[in-house]
Protein backbone atom coordinates (compact mmCIF):
# COMPACT_ATOMS: atom_id res chain seq x y z
CA UNK A 1 0.00 0.00 0.00
CA UNK A 2 2.94 2.50 0.41
CA UNK A 3 4.28 2.06 -2.82
CA UNK A 4 0.98 2.90 -4.13
CA UNK A 5 0.33 6.09 -1.97
CA UNK A 6 4.14 7.06 -2.54
CA UNK A 7 3.50 6.68 -6.80
CA UNK A 8 -0.03 8.29 -6.27
CA UNK A 9 1.65 11.52 -3.83
CA UNK A 10 4.45 11.94 -6.95
CA UNK A 11 1.75 11.79 -9.53
CA UNK A 12 -0.27 14.36 -7.51
CA UNK A 13 2.67 16.64 -6.88
CA UNK A 14 3.82 16.45 -10.62
CA UNK A 15 0.37 17.59 -11.29
CA UNK A 16 0.08 20.71 -8.72
CA UNK A 17 3.81 21.82 -9.84
CA UNK A 18 3.56 20.72 -14.04
CA UNK A 19 6.44 22.71 -14.92
CA UNK A 20 9.06 20.51 -12.82
CA UNK A 21 9.84 18.25 -16.20
CA UNK A 22 12.23 15.70 -14.07
CA UNK A 23 10.09 14.88 -11.60
CA UNK A 24 7.55 14.25 -14.75
CA UNK A 25 9.86 12.29 -16.85
CA UNK A 26 10.97 10.67 -13.69
CA UNK A 27 7.25 9.25 -13.25
CA UNK A 28 6.73 8.31 -16.56
CA UNK A 29 10.39 6.44 -16.26
CA UNK A 30 9.18 3.92 -13.67
CA UNK A 31 5.43 3.59 -15.91
CA UNK A 32 7.65 2.62 -18.22
CA UNK A 33 9.75 0.26 -16.23
CA UNK A 34 6.22 -1.20 -15.13
CA UNK A 35 4.64 -1.35 -18.71
CA UNK A 36 2.40 1.09 -17.80
CA UNK A 37 2.99 2.68 -21.57
CA UNK A 38 -0.09 4.13 -22.10
CA UNK A 39 -0.26 6.28 -18.67
CA UNK A 40 3.64 7.53 -19.67
CA UNK A 41 2.94 8.66 -22.39
CA UNK A 42 -0.12 10.90 -20.78
CA UNK A 43 3.20 12.24 -18.59
CA UNK A 44 4.91 13.29 -20.95
CA UNK A 45 2.18 14.74 -23.17
CA UNK A 46 2.21 17.12 -20.13
CA UNK A 47 6.11 17.37 -20.18
CA UNK A 48 6.52 17.90 -23.54
CA UNK A 49 3.17 20.68 -23.82
CA UNK A 50 5.76 23.15 -21.96
CA UNK A 51 8.96 21.73 -23.66
CA UNK A 52 8.30 20.65 -27.13
CA UNK A 53 11.94 19.75 -27.43
CA UNK A 54 12.72 17.98 -24.33
CA UNK A 55 15.17 15.93 -25.95
CA UNK A 56 15.26 13.05 -23.17
CA UNK A 57 10.97 13.23 -22.87
CA UNK A 58 10.97 12.75 -26.82
CA UNK A 59 13.32 9.91 -26.91
CA UNK A 60 11.37 8.05 -23.85
CA UNK A 61 8.51 8.37 -26.39
CA UNK A 62 9.51 7.05 -28.99
CA UNK A 63 10.58 4.04 -26.87
CA UNK A 64 6.82 3.89 -25.48
CA UNK A 65 5.73 3.43 -29.15
CA UNK A 66 8.23 0.84 -29.97
CA UNK A 67 6.72 -0.73 -27.09
CA UNK A 68 3.32 -0.72 -28.16
CA UNK A 69 3.90 -2.03 -31.31
CA UNK A 70 5.79 -4.69 -30.34
CA UNK A 71 2.54 -5.43 -27.92
CA UNK A 72 0.42 -4.27 -30.86
CA UNK A 73 -2.39 -7.16 -31.22
CA UNK A 74 -2.69 -6.86 -34.87
CA UNK A 75 -0.10 -5.70 -38.02
CA UNK A 76 -1.93 -2.76 -38.92
CA UNK A 77 -2.09 -1.43 -35.19
CA UNK A 78 1.94 -2.30 -34.96
CA UNK A 79 2.60 -0.31 -38.03
CA UNK A 80 0.76 2.62 -36.89
CA UNK A 81 2.14 2.85 -33.74
CA UNK A 82 5.64 2.50 -35.80
CA UNK A 83 4.54 5.37 -37.35
CA UNK A 84 4.41 7.35 -34.23
CA UNK A 85 7.94 6.40 -33.22
CA UNK A 86 9.19 7.11 -36.33
CA UNK A 87 7.26 10.64 -36.35
CA UNK A 88 9.05 11.36 -33.13
CA UNK A 89 12.13 10.70 -34.19
CA UNK A 90 11.64 13.10 -36.93
CA UNK A 91 10.76 15.76 -35.13
CA UNK A 92 13.74 15.01 -32.90
CA UNK A 93 16.18 15.25 -36.00
CA UNK A 94 14.74 19.00 -37.24
CA UNK A 95 13.71 20.00 -34.58
CA UNK A 96 15.71 19.33 -31.39
CA UNK A 97 19.09 21.20 -31.32
CA UNK A 98 21.31 18.27 -29.68
CA UNK A 99 20.84 14.58 -30.45
CA UNK A 100 22.24 12.19 -27.83
CA UNK A 101 23.58 8.90 -29.06
CA UNK A 102 21.09 7.72 -27.13
CA UNK A 103 18.41 8.57 -29.37
CA UNK A 104 20.31 7.22 -32.21
CA UNK A 105 20.59 3.88 -30.29
CA UNK A 106 16.98 3.87 -29.11
CA UNK A 107 15.94 5.22 -32.82
CA UNK A 108 18.05 2.16 -34.21
CA UNK A 109 16.19 -0.10 -31.98
CA UNK A 110 12.54 1.08 -33.40
CA UNK A 111 14.10 -0.27 -37.08
CA UNK A 112 15.26 -3.35 -35.83
CA UNK A 113 12.17 -4.36 -34.08
CA UNK A 114 10.29 -3.24 -37.03
CA UNK A 115 12.25 -5.21 -39.06
CA UNK A 116 11.93 -8.17 -37.04
CA UNK A 117 7.97 -7.75 -36.31
CA UNK A 118 7.58 -7.72 -39.96
CA UNK A 119 9.55 -11.36 -40.50
CA UNK A 120 8.37 -12.60 -37.66
CA UNK A 121 4.43 -11.64 -39.28
CA UNK A 122 5.87 -13.06 -42.56
CA UNK A 123 7.13 -16.39 -41.44
CA UNK A 124 3.50 -16.77 -39.23
CA UNK A 125 1.36 -16.48 -42.15
CA UNK A 126 3.41 -17.73 -44.89
CA UNK A 127 3.83 -14.73 -46.59
CA UNK A 128 1.04 -12.73 -46.42
CA UNK A 129 0.80 -9.89 -43.94
CA UNK A 130 -2.91 -9.00 -42.97
CA UNK A 131 -3.97 -5.96 -44.27
CA UNK A 132 -1.26 -5.75 -47.10
CA UNK A 133 -2.11 -8.49 -49.57
CA UNK A 134 0.24 -10.90 -50.73
CA UNK A 135 4.13 -10.72 -50.22
CA UNK A 136 4.68 -14.17 -51.90
CA UNK A 137 5.52 -13.29 -55.16
CA UNK A 138 8.74 -11.44 -54.51
CA UNK A 139 9.75 -13.44 -51.54
CA UNK A 140 9.52 -17.18 -53.09
CA UNK A 141 13.26 -17.18 -53.02
CA UNK A 142 14.09 -16.23 -49.51
CA UNK A 143 11.54 -19.14 -47.49
CA UNK A 144 13.86 -21.62 -47.90
CA UNK A 145 16.47 -19.38 -46.17
CA UNK A 146 14.60 -18.27 -44.14
CA UNK A 147 13.25 -21.86 -43.11
CA UNK A 148 16.36 -23.21 -42.42
CA UNK A 149 18.99 -22.74 -39.32
CA UNK A 150 21.85 -20.07 -40.04
CA UNK A 151 25.15 -21.19 -40.86
CA UNK A 152 28.16 -19.41 -39.51
CA UNK A 153 31.75 -20.48 -41.16
CA UNK A 154 33.57 -20.29 -38.02
CA UNK A 155 30.92 -23.13 -36.68
CA UNK A 156 31.27 -25.35 -39.54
Amino acid sequence: ASKTSAGTNAIATFFRFPHNSLLGLEIAKTLYYRRRFWEAIEILRIVLSLDPTHLNARTLRMVLFRNLALDARSYAVAEGLFKQAHQEAQFIQHSCAFQSEDFYCEFAVVHLAQAMLTLRCLRQSRGDVPGRGTCRRSNRRCWPVWNRPPRFSAWA
